[in-house]
Formats: C-alpha cells, sequence, structure tokens
C-alpha cells in the first residue's frame, strides 16, 4: 500500500513525532510504501491566498476557488502545494499526526488543508469524501491530547 503520513507538531522529541517516525518505520518494515510532509520541519506557510498561484485569472478581485480552477486548467499552482497533491494523489492512504488544540487540529495543518485540498482537484459541485476523487483511499487521524483526565473524557462524549 501507498502510505502518506503528514506530522503536524513542532517538537522533533515529542511523542508526535515519535508516533509519527514509529509508523514510517514500521509501515516500511511490513513492505509498504511512505512518503511524507512534516510541516513544521519543512517550514510550511499555511496562509492561503493569492500567494497560492504563479498567475491569477483576476488580479483585480481575488475569489480563491475561481482561482483554483484556473490554476488546475493552466498549472499556476505554486510548486509547494503541487508537490502536495501529488502526494495525495499517489497515496492510497493518507494519515495524519497531531496533537488536538483548543479541540482542533493546529493551525499549520488546516492552512495545508486550505492550500493543498483545491476545487476541482478534490472537491467541486457535491462531488466530495465517498463520491469525489479520492474515492476508495483511506484516511485515519492519529490525535494526541493532554490536560486533566475530566476534560478529556467530556471531549470523548458523542452528540
Amino acid at each position: 500500500m501507498k502510505i502518506l503520513i503528514v506530522l503536524a507538531h513542532p517538537e522533533e522529541k515529542s511523542f508526535n513525532a515519535a508516533m509519527f517516525n514509529t509508523a514510517v518505520r514500521t509501515l516500511e518494515k511490513e513492505g509498504h510504501e511512505v512518503k511524507t510532509t512534516d510541516l513544521y520541519k519543512e517550514n510550511y506557510q499555511p496562509v492561503s491566498g493569492k500567494e497560492n498561484f504563479t498567475q491569477l485569472k483576476n488580479a483585480d478581485y481575488f475569489k480563491q476557488q475561481n482561482e483554483e480552477l484556473f490554476a488546475l486548467e493552466h498549472s499556476t499552482f505554486t510548486p509547494d502545494i503541487v508537490s502536495e497533491q501529488e502526494k495525495i494523489e499517489w497515496c492510497d492512504m493518507m494519515i495524519w499526526q497531531f496533537p488536538l488544540y483548543w479541540f482542533s487540529a493546529p493551525a499549520i495543518l488546516k492552512g495545508w488543508i486550505d492550500k493543498v485540498f483545491t476545487m476541482g482537484k478534490f472537491y467541486d459541485n457535491g462531488k466530495i469524501f465517498d463520491n469525489g476523487f479520492s474515492v476508495g483511499k483511506k484516511a485515519m487521524l492519529s490525535v494526541t491530547a493532554g490536560g486533566p483526565e475530566k476534560i478529556i473524557q467530556r471531549t470523548n462524549t458523542v452528540i
């Protein structure tokens, strides 16, 4: 299986990094092909905007989705976005390794999602998830959380 693992933690000695490194070693040992993205190590710039593109369709009025469709047709995404999109297209399974920050993913991971999962390529007019561009792919969230036990227990409650 082809597996992409994305790490979103700033500390190389953290539990998250240990889980990431263990997963890479174990999966490769079991014969899987593994590619990685370490967002902090790569100094990933998470802010999405005009800088996502090498050329704009409309420089006078920025509309992200229109620019994403234009970029898909004219190959005007920046190289960092193209590289991450190619990894996603390549993989059969994607694993995101991150700590829970304020009951959400770290901003750097959210920014990666905003920039890489573009209109027309990974979703479009009702095509998303099981009927979208990633049909047959698997995804896993590997999330760590810290804090008082009573708070964590409360967040595990299904609503």
